[in-house]
């Protein structure tokens, strides 16, 4: 959903369609009298790019993804810390915990997902765990049940269990 400001103001729905994402970007670039475009996912970056970079307009992603997702955008700028990087001081300290097993489940429609993944099972890897399960899947196509079917899968913690 985008909007143009708080709650008392103008609600543009996309209803989950790229179409509509793109034209409602369009607008709150041409009539919406924003100057700035801010979105919450890597999977709408180049539509509110493609929207606002014509004007010059500054976009800010707050879920970055992988440094890809900047390349030649000038006017782009992303909030986190790049995806790529993301998760290793995480799996660095698991590591040092005495954590050796390591489960992945990955969204495959975000690029900020799948660039997260690949950095925590290279960098789990280059600290000497095991990848012991990955899953991928698509939000849009899988139901609550079989989500909570594979985080429920045992022993997939990351950390080690304390007494």
């Amino acid at each position: 959903m985008l909007t143009t400001g708080c709650a008392d103001r103008q609600v543009l729905n996309d209803d989950n369609d790229i179409t509509k994402q793109a034209s409602n970007f369009a607008e709150l670039v041409t009539t919406g009298g924003v100057d700035v475009l801010f979105s919450g996912s890597t999977v709408s970056v180049d539509r509110m790019y493609d929207a606002s970079a014509p004007s010059e307009m500054m976009s800010i992603a707050c879920c970055t993804g992988p440094e890809s997702v900047y390349v030649n955008k000038t006017y782009l700028f992303g909030v986190h810390v790049n995806s790529e990087r993301y998760p290793d001081e995480y799996i660095r300290a698991a590591r040092a915990q005495g954590a050796r097993k390591v489960a992945l489940l990955w969204h495959t429609g975000s690029g900020f997902t799948v660039s997260t993944c690949d950095s925590a099972r290279a960098t789990a890897e280059g600290e000497g765990m095991t990848v012991v399960y990955t899953k991928s899947y698509d939000l849009a196509q899988t139901t609550q049940a079989e989500y909570d079917a594979m985080v429920a899968r045992p022993p997939l913690c990351l950390l080690p269990a304390r007494a």
